[in-house]
């Protein structure tokens, strides 16, 4: 999935004043000093009777005592009022004067900069540093599983996965079919004269399992040799090849995580969270790249995606690997081919011996034995091709 931006939503002042009246803690960037005073123009307060006590702790306050440079009112006709009440603004001299007071203003409730501390389950992890993000929960599932969901009360930021483990494809054997129109024949030329290769023949055509003419005539001068010269054809069309069906396997992943935001979580110190005691919180950003120094010092790199192209190569068939079996053609001056000669049809040049041939005679033949074809096209392809690849990579960087 894709990963998701999110932000970390801060405790006001106001909770954790609340909290810290119904017995809660917090800490701040700078200590207090005089911590029983009370913040605001000197710390001392007024008694019953409608003395007040200066700012600067001058003057007597009747009827006014002092504890831990707070002053305290403990009513009108107190015996040692006028003693105590002296003291009393001394005390305020010292622990409860303008500097006091202002430093607590500083640093106080309801102004920028104030860090509150964590409840006493959490703790206050490191702020997450520039260019990263979190922090993150990461849930880590079982191996070869898909990647696990995020608790309830958390988000899904992203799942991703490492450790890929991705087999090649199962190809399917290729084959291809008989070459199309595959057939024999024979071809059969007469030739006057001394030989077969220099000269245009006579008479020629093809034979065929009964006796025919064929075209052309070949008169014997006086002296002169009839020759004959046959072979065999081969007729081969192409062959069709089979599909390819591929079977790609799955691809696994030995570990699956998940990274879970913890939905709102309080500031402190200067940027950090308050997390569950106990946590092991991580940052995450797009790419591969070192931890920061930042206290996350425990990289990892998972992937949110896979580049998948395994396949096999297309079948194909080359040219028909075919052949003829050896064959014979009979040749005659005769009709019907009696009289004549039989010879192997293996291109070579046969004399005949007829003699005394009339003025147009024409030539017969027939197949004696015919040709048988065999063979077929040599198959290509069925080979695995590609592969697969994590994508998408994803750093990780948890506290140790």
């Amino acid at each position: 999935m894709r990963k998701t931006g999110f932000a970390l939503a801060f405790a006001g002042w106001g909770a954790l004043a609340a909290a810290a009246a119904c017995g809660g803690s917090f800490n701040s960037i700078d200590s207090f000093d005089g911590g029983d005073a009370t913040a605001g123009d000197g710390g001392g307060t007024g008694s019953e009777g409608g003395a007040d006590v200066a700012k600067d702790g001058g003057g007597d306050a009747p009827d006014a005592t002092q504890s831990d440079g707070s002053a305290t009112e403990t009513g009108p006709g107190t015996e040692a009022s006028a003693e105590t009440g002296g003291e009393a603004g001394d005390a305020g001299n010292t622990g409860d004067a303008s500097d006091a007071g202002d430093a607590g203003n500083e640093t106080g409730p309801g102004e920028a900069g104030f860090d509150a501390a964590c409840p006493v389950t959490q703790v206050c992890e490191p702020a997450v540093p520039p260019g990263w993000q979190g922090p993150i929960d990461l849930v880590q599932g079982n191996s070869g599983a898909a990647p696990p969901g995020c608790p309830s009360s958390t988000a899904l930021v992203f799942d991703a996965s490492a450790g890929l483990d991705a087999g090649v494809a199962v190809c399917s054997t290729c084959g291809c079919s008989a070459p199309a129109g595959l057939a024999c024949s024979i071809d059969v030329r007469m030739y006057e004269g001394t030989g077969c290769s220099n000269a245009q023949p006579c008479a020629a055509g093809s034979a065929g399992s009964t006796c025919a003419a064929l075209s052309g005539s070949c008169p014997i001068s006086a002296g002169g040799a009839l020759l004959v010269q046959a072979r065999t054809v081969l007729v081969a069309g192409a062959c069709t090849a089979s599909k390819e069906d591929p079977a790609v396997p799955g691809a696994t992943w030995s570990t699956n995580v998940a990274g879970c935001a913890p939905g709102t979580a309080q500031q402190c110190n200067g940027g950090g969270a308050c997390l569950p005691a106990g946590s092991r919180p991580c940052i995450y950003q797009s790419g591969t790249g070192s931890c920061p120094d930042a206290g996350y010092v425990s990289g990892h790199v998972f992937f949110e995606g896979l580049l998948d192209d395994r396949s096999c190569t297309s079948c194909g068939c080359g040219g028909a690997d075919a052949s003829c079996s050896a064959a014979s053609v009979t040749v005659s001056p005769n009709t019907g081919c009696g009289l004549g000669i039989t010879v192997a049809a293996d291109g070579g040049c046969d004399l005949t011996g007829f003699v005394s041939l009339s003025t147009t005679p024409a030539i017969y033949a027939e197949t004696d034995a015919a040709p048988i074809p065999s063979g077929g096209c040599p198959a290509s392809g069925g080979q695995p091709t590609g592969g697969a690849a994590p994508s998408e990579p994803i750093t990780v960087c948890c506290l140790p």
